[in-house]
């Protein structure tokens, strides 16, 4: 069966999060969600980034990305 996981294994390209999603029970996204979500979706296939790599990207704390990443509505197309 198609999944987003096996589709990026194969390379096949995989829709990303728009800038105006909405997240869960249509919440829209806060600003700090959108910039942890933007950081996540260019990480590589394969590749992986702590909490805290992303958190100093975006000049925050892993604390507050890994909250975001709790609610991320895009998984596992952005994981």
């Amino acid at each position: 069966p198609y999944s987003v996981s096996s589709a990026r294994i194969r390379g096949v390209p995989v829709p990303a999060m728009s800038a105006h999603s909405d997240g869960r029970n249509g919440r829209p996204l806060s600003s700090f969600e959108k910039r942890v979500y933007s950081v996540v979706q260019r990480i590589p296939p394969g590749a992986v980034a702590s909490y805290g790599v992303i958190a100093a990207e975006i000049r925050s704390s892993a604390r507050s990305v890994g909250g975001a990443m709790r609610r991320n509505p895009f998984a596992p197309a952005v994981p």
